[in-house]
């Protein structure tokens, strides 16, 4: 950790925390092996320095809480200065989901350590939740159901903490299995801190108005988790750190306040919370705003002529958000429906309801217009492969009703055959060790 953390050519600071030693040694070692650019630095937090650990974070919690004299007293043993300095500088958290303290035997949350990192960690990006799903073990969780009252920005089983699909965006780089819901941790990184200027430059504008969503009407259970309409980003931040407005649901718990003083800090925790939002309520309900693979699937047009082979298809899954797999003229048609707030979402996405009604779309790349058609393979987008395969590869399911709120079934790939690899091209040769896939939980769920 030699360099500044905002340096961008320095490695992000990873740490990986669980209770056992030798179990947070070993998620680490998959970690290191995931990411395959050497362009991070793990470090692993357990035993005494776990206890530190929350010892650090309670402390700083309380020295900005009108109840001050509740703050812990003494330092526990362990090695202060070391996880004092990792809680300053790690961008990414892997924390298992039961912690027992080796001070204690009771049992401390993954969930209650992540809400504690969002108040008391300087670089907090991303943090993941390890092992929080039951049933415990390596499934493609199908409800595809996230609370947003969580302070964790993804879950995953400890199967998963190897896979590359994890720290990249490009799909050439990942594995079979890959569940379209995460993201690129190192790009997640970096969108917290771009919400987070773009926040600061318009603090004194209505939040609405900075999303971009001041003509966009929510759905319920999107808009109930907003500010009231007119709130600025400038009383959102005093919010949080002086507790004079009204509570927001995704904001802190009551009395915790963020540092007063530290106008950065808050203004990053209200960009981490708003990209839980969009990211995990508003794009998965596919009515407001489509991703890349769903508006290639409506609108299959938009590739122009190349659409006879699936990796014409493929190319719309990078989550850069290249646009190579758009043809020129679409691009400018589609320029400006899309949802483009810097750092906010992990995945291109358009307001569709401005793309279905926008006439050039609808008349030159509607699969039922003359002279359009979608191929014979009819490539269909599959949720835990992040990629098209053909159809008769596909399982449909739905999701829950609270996290999708289109209603059209979406597709998985059941299990892995030599056609599914075929049909994913290259990505599959980098990817010789697998030889299942995660079984698709609940079961309730899958309609073919």
């Amino acid at each position: 950790m030699n360099r500044e953390a905002t340096d961008p050519r320095a490695p992000i600071q990873v740490v990986v925390v669980d209770d056992d030693a030798e179990r947070s040694e070993k998620w680490a070692a998959s970690v290191r092996a995931a990411e395959q650019r050497g362009a991070i630095e793990v470090h692993t937090i357990s035993g005494a320095d776990l206890v530190v650990l929350f010892w650090v974070l309670e402390s700083r919690r309380a020295a900005h809480r009108p109840d001050a004299a509740a703050a812990p007293k003494m330092p526990p043993p362990g090695n202060v200065d070391r996880v004092t300095g990792l809680v300053d500088v790690a961008a990414v958290w892997f924390l298992d989901f039961d912690l027992v303290l080796a001070d204690s035997v009771a049992v401390r949350s993954g969930e209650e350590l992540a809400y504690l990192l969002r108040l008391g960690a300087k670089r907090a990006g991303f943090v993941v939740a390890v092992n929080a799903k039951r049933p415990y073990g390596d499934f493609f969780d199908a409800a595809m159901e996230y609370d947003l009252e969580s302070f964790a920005d993804c879950h995953i089983p400890e199967h998963q903490l190897g896979n590359p699909g994890l720290w990249t965006g490009e799909p050439s780089l990942w594995k079979v299995y890959r569940p379209w819901c995460w993201p690129s941790i190192p790009a997640a990184v970096r969108h917290v801190d771009a919400l987070a200027a773009h926040l600061e430059s318009s603090s004194d504008d209505p939040l609405r108005q900075v999303l971009r969503l001041s003509d966009v009407r929510l759905p319920q259970s999107a808009e109930e988790w907003l500010p009231d309409e007119n709130v600025t980003v400038e009383q959102l931040r005093a919010g949080l750190t002086k507790g004079d407005e009204e509570r927001w649901r995704l904001g802190l718990r009551r009395a915790d306040r963020l540092p007063d003083g530290d106008g950065p800090a808050a203004l990053r925790f209200v960009a981490s919370r708003l990209r839980l939002w969009a990211n995990n309520c508003v794009l998965p309900g596919r009515d407001i705003v489509v991703d890349a693979p769903r508006l290639l699937t409506w609108l299959p047009g938009v590739i122009g002529q190349r659409q006879s082979a699936l990796s014409d298809w493929q190319v719309a899954t990078a989550l850069d958000g290249g646009a190579e797999w758009v043809s020129a003229d679409a691009a400018m048609r589609l320029a400006p429906h899309r949802w483009d707030v810097p750092g906010l979402l992990d995945r291109p996405a358009w307001f569709w309801d401005r793309v279905r009604n926008d006439p050039w779309l609808s008349a030159h790349c509607d699969p039922f217009a003359e002279g359009i058609g979608v191929p014979e393979s009819e490539p269909t987008f599959c949720e835990n492969v992040s990629g098209f395969v053909r159809r008769d590869l596909a399982r449909r399911f739905f999701p829950s009703a609270r996290a999708d709120r289109n209603r059209s079934p979406l597709y998985l790939v059941p299990e892995l055959t030599t056609e599914l690899r075929a049909d994913l091209g290259i990505r599959s040769r980098s990817d010789p060790e697998s030889t299942r896939l995660p079984e698709p939980i609940p079961k309730s769920a899958l309609l073919d």
